[in-house]
């Protein structure tokens, strides 16, 4: 297991939970600190023995690589690999990141191999469905929000924003 407090991991129970527009507000919330935002996907057997980590530039900008980018990430990577290669990609990943910068990726996934400073849980309200990626992961998860339809778009239940800090390398929540 690779241990990373300087990550904000963030799951999501279905698609369309919410997890990216989650996401791009703590981006906003931290562009100050140069966040650096990874989209994570791990596949299964597929792609035995391959991963690729590609820069987003801002071609995509309706692609969730691409909303991170607009939210104010000081940089967006989209990591791709293979169950079997995920150590040696996320080795690649922190090579090419500043040491010190606050990370922030959203998979379920990942959460398998890696302890961050924060693992989040995005549910959609209401809906009681979970995915596979998530069930597996859902217990490891420090937090769920419920994602929902506001009067200014979408919002969260717990308003957990302004209770998450990066200090000392670390993510964590203010009580």
């Amino acid at each position: 297991m690779i241990n990373l407090p300087r990550l904000l991991l963030i799951g999501a129970a279905t698609k369309n939970a919410g997890k990216t527009t989650f996401a791009c507000r703590v981006v906003e919330r931290f562009r100050d600190r140069g966040i650096v935002a990874i989209k994570a996907t791990i596949h299964r057997g597929d792609t035995k023995g391959q991963w690729s980590l590609v820069r987003e530039v801002g071609e995509h900008p309706d692609k969730d690589t691409g909303r991170l980018l607009a939210a104010g990430a000081r940089e967006v990577l989209w990591l791709r690999t293979d169950e079997d290669c995920v150590e040696r990609a996320v080795a690649e990943l922190l090579a090419r990141t500043p040491h010190d910068a606050p990370l922030l990726c959203e998979s379920n996934t990942l959460r398998r191999f890696v302890t961050s400073g924060l693992f989040i849980m995005v549910r959609r309200d209401g809906d009681d469905e979970v995915k596979p990626t998530a069930q597996a992961v859902m217990n490891m998860a420090d937090l769920a929000i419920h994602s929902f339809a506001g009067p200014e778009g979408v919002s969260f239940r717990p308003d957990v924003l302004s209770r998450i800090l990066f200090d000392d390398g670390a993510w964590r929540l203010s009580p």
